[in-house]
């Protein structure tokens, strides 16, 4: 039960309960960080696949989301992009549960 004084999230609170909500929502996601977690260097998209299990065309579906959201970064080299783990509290926190759950 809510406080009387109670005001609800701050907006980047907001941000956050959205971007957490859409990731735990999605296990492709969470695959596709997990890829990125454990390997700790740029992956491109087939290698992303490999690690993950997933399709390309899936991880090519899911990336967007993930870059946008902050959690990943997104490099051009020559005609490919690669992807790898952004530094940040939400990044943190993920990484902590996939520790916790002994997924790294």
């Amino acid at each position: 039960m809510r406080s009387e004084g109670w005001v609800g999230p701050t907006r980047r609170g907001r941000e956050y309960e959205k971007a957490i909500s859409d990731l735990l929502g999605n296990p492709c996601r969470l695959r596709i960080l997990l890829a990125l977690a454990r390997h700790r260097e740029e992956l491109s998209v087939y290698k992303i696949a490999k690690f993950s299990g997933l399709g390309r065309a899936s991880v090519t579906k899911h990336l967007p989301m993930l870059v946008e959201r902050g959690l990943v970064r997104k490099r051009a080299y020559g005609r490919i992009s690669l992807y790898s783990l952004l530094e940040g509290p939400l990044t943190k926190g993920l990484l902590a549960l996939f520790k916790e759950a002994g997924l790294l």
